[in-house]
Order: structure tokens, then C-alpha cells, then sequence
């Protein structure tokens, strides 16, 4: 019951047709990294059982944060937090592609790992 009263006592606003049309949003320039890239620690040819650090940068400048990450295909690494950066370990031969985002920037780096 009280709650029937308060909604009664609590009237809606009116629809004045008064509110601002959303206005579209300009990323400048500055705010643009074509492209990101991924760079890493490790062995350039990888082999199944290498261990690389992974992370994003743009122009050249670390990008900080939270990041997801992936492999595809998925089979190809495992994935881990570092202590600073993720990391993937290889675990099957053959190409994948490491991705990264942080913020709004994303890269990715496609990597032949080689057998054992």
C-alpha cells in the first residue's frame, strides 16, 4: 500500500521535447594510433614450450592498463598474468595470432611457433 502511494505522490516529468540532440564526438588526431603494435620478450622464432611477455604500444609509447587478451587459434598458447605484462606460452606448432587491447587501442601480431 505504501508503496502505491508514493508512486502517486511521485509524478512523472513531462516530455517537454526540449532535450539536446546528442552531438557526435571527434577523436583528435593525437588520440589515433594506426597501427598498435605488440611487442614482446622473448625468442623471435618460437618454439612449443617458449615463454613470451607480450604488450601493446602506440607510436612507441607503452599502453597502461587492463588488457584483454587472446590467441587464436585458442589450442596454440596458454595465457597468464605476469608480473607486469601477460603472457602466452606456446604449447602447438604451427601460425597464430597474439591480440591485445588496452583502452581503446588493439594490435596484433601473427607468429609462425616452430616444433620443439
Amino acid at each position: 500500500m505504501l508503496l502505491a502511494l508514493l508512486l502517486v505522490a511521485c509524478p512523472v516529468p513531462d516530455d517537454t521535447g526540449d532535450s539536446a540532440e546528442a552531438e557526435e564526438v571527434v577523436i583528435p588526431e593525437a588520440a589515433v594510433c594506426e597501427p598498435a603494435v605488440v611487442e614482446y620478450d622473448g625468442t623471435d622464432e618460437p618454439r612449443v614450450g617458449d615463454l613470451w611477455k607480450f604488450w601493446l604500444t602506440c607510436d612507441g609509447t607503452l599502453q597502461m592498463g587492463a588488457s584483454r587478451t587472446s590467441v587464436e587459434p585458442a589450442e596454440a598458447g596458454t595465457l597468464a598474468d605476469g608480473e607486469s605484462v601477460p603472457e602466452v606460452t606456446w604449447a602447438r606448432a604451427g601460425e597464430a595470432t597474439l591480440s591485445i587491447q588496452t583502452g581503446r587501442f588493439k594490435g596484433e601480431r601473427v607468429v609462425t611457433v616452430l616444433p620443439e
